[in-house]
């Protein structure tokens, strides 16, 4: 421990001699002012996490980004013409410079851009066409816009909200990603948002009846408020032959919802792995799915007796 202890400092000391020396040389700053401690620009990088590869930014995270100028500058620099990975994170409430930074970032977004994922932000329709090298995408939001989703190269795709609208859905189900090989998607839908026209087994069905996403192994179908009819649903559905994992976990799936699967085994058997926890199977409907396939996870079930799972308070 006292050696980790004693790295760690001897490495942030190199770190704050490094500055110092840029400060003093600033023809030095890899960034061209976005690393000097007393720039301006540098609380863009303060606020930011770098990863670098052989002289290049590699990757970028960053948290509740406010400055759209300066934001677009340091994206544009040199050092960040191979950038692969971006991360944005907004945990305070989106306001309205937040959310015009944030616009403005995925409006011009580096077009090396393989991997993006956003925590707090939802809108998506003009992105797809503006970064064709994307592989993977990862979305949190309280709600999804995605408009006509055109990814040929994307492999890993998740999309989770608190309330997953019937058109978010429809969008999800018509995605051109031929090449998806992991897919998950929350199907949350609180009934207090219902005027939304929230999702449901109907707008799943176009899902479930693709064929053509023969490269597809995992797909999550998660956090789902009407489980046994999409238990139901999965009788013969042409999107699971080619996969090894399929996830329903985290819904509110009962004994009906079991002896659906059940019916469903012809459609399942050749699973590695069925994931069903954190439902509402009672000990014999646990029974009841234990033979599905080769593997049947059905831990964290609750007894509690409610439609729903996911409340507005």
């Amino acid at each position: 421990m006292a050696i980790l202890d004693n790295a760690l400092l001897e490495e942030k000391r190199k770190t704050e001699a490094a500055l110092a020396y840029i400060e003093k040389h600033p023809q030095l700053d890899p960034l061209h002012g976005f690393a000097s401690p007393r720039s301006r620009r540098s609380r863009v990088v303060q606020k930011a996490q770098l990863v670098w590869h052989r002289g290049f930014v590699r990757g970028v995270s960053l948290l509740n980004p406010r400055n759209p100028k300066t934001l677009s500058d340091f994206l544009r620099h040199l050092s960040l013409r191979f950038l692969r990975d971006l991360k944005v994170e907004i945990e305070s409430e989106l306001d309205d410079k937040t959310a015009d930074t944030v616009d403005g970032l995925l409006a011009r977004p580096p077009g090396t851009l393989q991997r993006l994922s956003l925590e707090g932000w939802g809108e998506l329709r003009s992105l797809w066409m503006r970064l064709p090298a994307l592989s993977h995408v990862e979305v949190t939001a309280h709600e999804l816009n995605l408009g006509k989703v055109r990814a040929p190269r994307l492999e890993r795709a998740v999309f989770s909200c608190y309330q997953l609208t019937a058109a978010a859905c429809r969008a999800i189900a018509a995605a051109e990603i031929p090449r998806v090989r992991h897919l998950s998607v929350t199907l949350s839908a609180p009934p207090a948002f219902d005027w939304l026209g929230n999702c449901s087994v109907r707008t799943v069905r176009p899902l479930l009846a693709r064929s053509d996403l023969r490269d597809l192994r995992f797909l999550g179908l998660k956090q789902c408020d009407f489980a046994d009819d999409l238990a139901r649903a999965l009788n013969q559905a042409p999107i699971l032959a080619s996969l090894d994992h399929l996830d329903l976990s985290g819904g509110n799936l009962t004994d009906d919802g079991a002896e659906a699967l059940v019916l469903a085994v012809r459609s399942l058997r050749h699973l590695k792995v069925l994931d069903l926890s954190d439902n509402f199977l009672s000990r014999a409907g646990v029974r009841t799915v234990g033979r599905i396939c080769r593997r049947v996870v059905t831990r964290g079930q609750t007894t509690e007796n409610r439609r729903y799972r996911f409340t507005v308070e």
